[in-house]
């Protein structure tokens, strides 16, 4: 894991969706961005389908996330909003729980909006994470 930062739990969300195939089927690593602020940390760090997905979000002061969402990138699986809690000054935490569907590995992209202080921050940040329901499963 590149990133820690510690926060406590936030909002939690459970959307059971149809699913329908895309045609996008490429891998990505666990987490994927391109800047060095946000910092985004994953607990667990290898998330799992119908199972508690923290997401720990740090921006500078100032920086605020709104209307976040999660959606599936090689499977249609809507959009699952993100409630943002701030737990510190530039420590934001969400919880989602994600659904499963017959794709057993998935490519997930989180956008989150920000808004305040910005700066050279992109008005939108997003990355990407995978969960594989061969992996772990019990």
């Amino acid at each position: 894991m590149n990133l820690k930062t510690l926060l406590i739990i936030g909002s939690l969300v459970l959307i059971t969706v149809n699913c329908s195939p895309q045609t996008t089927t490429q891998q990505t690593p666990n987490i994927d961005h391109a800047y060095d602020n946000p910092r985004v940390t994953l607990f667990p760090e290898q998330p799992q389908v119908e199972r508690p997905l923290i997401i720990l979000l740090e921006l500078p002061p100032g920086v605020v996330p709104y209307d976040s969402r999660v959606s599936g990138m090689n499977m249609n699986m809507g959009h699952m909003p993100l409630q943002w809690q701030q737990t510190a000054s530039g420590s934001w935490q969400s919880e989602i729980i994600l659904g499963a569907c017959t794709e057993p590995v998935m490519q997930w992209l989180v956008t989150v909006p920000l808004t305040g202080d910005v700066g050279a921050l992109p008005a939108v940040y997003q990355f990407m994470f995978i969960t594989d329901a061969t992996a772990h499963e019990s």
